[in-house]
This record gives C-alpha cells, sequence and structure tokens, in this order.
C-alpha cells in the first residue's frame, strides 16, 4: 500500500500564491468506494464542508464553525476515500486541516501568518 501525503498551495495575505512543495499533485477524484461528493455550501452565512451521494441524495454538512466569519473551504478526498484535507479560518488566516469522512476527527496540519489554501493528495511512490 502506497502512502500518501497532502501538498498545499501558501500565499501571503495578499492573492500572490507561491507553492510550498514541488511535487506536481493530481486533482483528488471522488473516491469510488464511497461514491460520495465533497463540497463547500454558505447555507448558513459562513462556508462549511458538506457531503451528498453522487445523485445528490443525503446531503450532510461536516464542518460547523462557532465563529460566525469562520469558512471551511477546498475540501479534497484521499486516495482511499477515509480522509478529507481542507483549508479553514478558524484562527484568523487559513491553514490546512483534516478530517475523517464522516466529519470528525478535525485537526489542524498547518499553523502560520501565511494563507495555506487548497490541498490536495497525491501517492507517495518512492520506498
Amino acid at each position: 500500500m502506497a502512502a500518501t501525503a497532502v501538498a498545499m498551495w501558501t500565499s501571503s495575505p495578499t492573492p500572490t500564491p507561491s507553492p510550498t512543495v514541488t511535487a506536481t499533485p493530481s486533482p483528488s477524484p471522488t473516491p469510488p468506494s464511497n461514491g460520495k461528493i465533497a463540497f463547500t455550501s454558505e447555507r448558513d452565512g459562513d462556508f462549511d464542508i458538506w457531503v451528498m451521494d453522487a445523485d445528490g441524495s443525503n446531503q450532510r454538512q461536516l464542518t460547523s464553525d462557532s465563529a460566525w466569519s469562520a469558512d471551511d473551504n477546498d475540501p479534497a478526498w484521499s486516495p482511499d476515500g477515509r480522509k478529507i484535507a481542507f483549508a479553514s479560518n478558524r484562527d484568523g488566516d487559513f491553514d490546512i486541516w483534516v478530517m475523517d469522512a464522516d466529519g470528525s476527527n478535525q485537526r489542524q496540519l498547518t499553523s502560520d501568518s501565511a494563507w495555506d489554501r487548497d490541498p490536495a493528495w497525491f501517492a507517495n511512490t518512492a520506498r
């Protein structure tokens, strides 16, 4: 089984991004093992991560922030479909977080003053 890693883009609070990794991540497909689609919605006044079945049914909110101004964006499925990486500004600037596919076990991966956005998973084939 190949190991996996998360790639991300880091930028200053200005909109000019600069890459922090040299690998080119492939797009994060909806994992065929669970047939779910992860997406961002602003239904409750701030952006949160939701999942739904491929036909649009069974929509379920995975993240919910106590601060009205906090946003969770850019969901990316892990290759095995068990985790979702995402960007959140819960602490004032965007950082990369990861959670289980059901929304549990949310934990922060980056913590710095730059904006960390757009996580992407890729298979690590180096042995």
